[in-house]
């Protein structure tokens, strides 16, 4: 058998120690932190990732591979990840790319989860780049974001901060008014107002938005 050349040789054991590094960094986190493959298969997860995944809410994992119980779920993750692999390969600047997706709860609450590409040269071929994914899950599903934070960074006026905190919290449009004490149609404006500056569509898409700064 020939020996490994000592420059592969280096070049392998820096690999490792990367590696090794990056899990550790990944282990330091409360929150829960996975990293995967295009094939959904998981490459890492932290502790905090494994007591969420043995749980299965609303990850869980199935011979490594990382799945949704809940099929709205997993119909959303799949399209997200399948995208974001799209655009990570067409992209030859390698910018990382986020997406951040509202997940539903077996009780019905939701939390936000953020999905970033990274990037790193094949092992095997320096001059080929391979995608994965880091996942990170919100561990205070319903809670509410900060209101100066969503005002600072939104551009929001406090009344529609405190509208978009409420929302995100699970709160409806209907229940804002009467807990706000102003009218249903107020209420109204003021949301749409929220979702013009958040660039949000949809309510989940709120929610995902706003609770999402207690992530990242």
């Amino acid at each position: 058998m020939h020996a490994m050349p000592r420059s592969a040789e280096l070049a392998e054991s820096s690999s490792v120690t990367r590696v090794a590094t990056s899990h550790q960094l990944l282990d330091s986190f409360r929150l829960p932190l996975l990293l995967a493959d295009r094939r959904r298969k998981v490459i890492h997860a932290n502790p905090a990732a494994c007591e969420l995944t043995a749980l299965g809410d609303p990850f869980a994992l199935r011979s490594g591979t990382l799945v949704c119980p809940q099929y709205e779920n997993q119909t959303e993750l799949s399209t997200a990840l399948d995208n974001l692999f799209r655009h990570a390969d067409a992209d030859h600047d390698h910018a990382r790319k986020r997406v951040v997706l509202s997940l539903s709860l077996r009780d019905g609450k939701r939390v936000p989860v953020v999905l970033l590409t990274l990037h790193r040269r094949s092992s095997s071929h320096h001059d080929v780049m391979t995608h994965r994914v880091l996942i990170c899950v919100s561990r205070a599903p319903g809670s509410s974001p900060d209101v100066p934070a969503l005002q600072r960074i939104f551009g929001l006026t406090r009344a529609e901060a405190r509208l978009a905190a409420a929302i995100a919290a699970g709160a409806s449009p209907a229940i804002c008014a009467r807990e706000l004490n102003v009218k249903i149609s107020t209420v109204r404006t003021q949301l749409n107002s929220v979702y013009r500056k958040t660039g949000s569509r949809t309510q989940a898409q709120l929610v995902a938005q706003t609770l999402s700064l207690a992530i990242v």
